[in-house]
C-alpha cells in the first residue's frame, strides 16, 4: 500500500520550481496580455481570466477549448464582465497567485495549494492512465514494468506519479502531443497520460485510440476554477453558484463532449450514474496499488 499523501509529497518535492515561475511571471508581463506599464491593469478592478494555452484545455491560436468554453459559460451565467488572455498554464497560475483579480482553470486541488487561492468550484474530472502500445505488455502489472522506458508530460502529476512508483527511465516532454508522437514512432511503448487530453493528442496525431491498452488508472483530485485572494467574496459566490448549476445540470458534460470526436469515458463525466466525485474540500487522494 502506498502512502495516502503521495500526490502532496510529490508536488512538495518540486516546490523549488516556484522561483523559476516567479521569474517567468515578472519578465513575461507584457507577453501575457497585460499593459507594459509595470504590469498594472488600466483598471485596477478589472477581472482577468488566464485561459490555458494548452490544447485541448484551450488554445491561444484558435481561442477555444473545452475548459475555455466552460469558464466562459460560467462568467456569462453569472453576468460578470471580464477580460481574458491566453497564456501557458504555469504563467497563468503564478499571475493568479501574485495578482489580486485573476482567475484560472483547470488546477488540481491539493493541500499545499489550499491557502494560495480562492477555490470556486470543480469543473473537470481527470484521471491518470498508464497505457501501452505493445501487445506484449498489455496484460502486465505496472510493478513489473519499472525498467521499461516511459514517457510523460513534464512537471505534471503524470511525471510525479511515475517517480513515486519507482520507474527508472522516464522521458519527459512538454505536452501530450509530443508523447503521442513518440508512442506512434515506437520510441517508447509506455505512456503515463491524463486520459482525455492524452487520447485527444493521440487521435490528433493520427493514432487509433483503441490500439492503446490501459495497464492501470489512478484517480486524482478534482480540477477547479480558482480566483486570486483579492477577488471579492460576492464575486466568488456568484461564480460558484453559476458553475455549480452548469455542473449539476449536465451543461459542463455537454460542453466537454462537443470538443471530442470520440466517446468520453463515463467516469470522466459529472452526470455519469457511477460518478460520485467529492466536491467539497478534498484531501490528497490515496494512490493505492490496484489489482496487484
Amino acid at each position: 500500500m502506498m502512502p495516502a499523501n503521495l500526490f502532496a509529497e510529490a508536488y512538495s518535492r518540486h516546490c523549488h520550481l516556484s522561483l523559476i515561475f516567479k521569474i517567468l511571471a515578472i519578465v513575461s508581463t507584457t507577453a501575457v496580455g497585460l499593459p507594459a506599464n509595470g504590469g498594472q491593469n488600466s483598471d485596477d478592478n478589472e477581472l482577468v481570466v488566464y485561459q490555458p494555452d494548452n490544447p485541448p484545455w484551450g488554445s491561444g491560436k484558435t481561442k477555444d477549448g473545452f475548459i475555455v468554453s466552460i469558464v466562459r459559460a460560467t462568467f456569462e451565467h453569472a453576468h460578470i464582465p471580464y477580460r481574458e488572455v491566453f497564456v501557458p498554464w504555469k504563467r497563468g497560475q503564478r499571475q493568479v497567485e501574485v495578482g489580486k483579480n485573476g482567475f484560472l482553470a483547470p488546477i488540481t486541488r491539493l493541500e499545499h495549494r489550499e491557502h494560495k487561492y480562492q477555490w470556486i468550484a470543480p469543473l473537470n474530472i481527470s484521471k491518470l492512465h498508464l497505457v501501452t502500445s505493445s501487445p506484449t505488455l498489455a496484460k502486465s502489472k505496472w510493478h513489473i514494468l519499472l525498467d521499461i522506458p516511459v514517457v510523460a508530460r513534464m512537471e505534471s502529476p503524470s511525471e510525479f506519479l511515475l517517480q513515486d512508483l519507482g520507474f527508472k527511465s522516464i522521458t519527459v516532454v512538454e505536452n501530450e502531443g509530443r508523447a503521442a508522437k513518440m508512442i506512434l514512432a515506437n520510441r517508447v511503448v509506455l505512456w503515463m497520460q491524463r486520459g482525455l487530453p492524452g487520447n485527444w493528442a493521440y487521435h490528433k496525431a493520427m493514432g487509433q485510440v483503441e490500439n492503446l491498452t490501459e495497464i492501470q488508472s489512478w484517480d486524482t483530485p478534482l480540477q477547479y476554477l480558482i480566483a486570486s485572494k483579492g477577488v471579492p467574496a460576492s464575486t466568488v459566490a456568484k461564480l460558484r453558484r453559476a458553475l455549480n448549476h452548469l455542473r449539476d445540470s449536465g451543461k459542463i458534460d455537454k460542453i466537454k463532449g462537443s470538443f471530442f470526436s470520440f466517446p468520453i469515458s463515463c467516469d470522466l463525466l459529472f452526470t455519469c450514474p457511477n460518478t460520485t466525485p467529492e466536491i467539497g474540500i478534498p484531501v490528497p487522494v490515496a494512490i493505492a496499488e490496484q489489482n496487484r
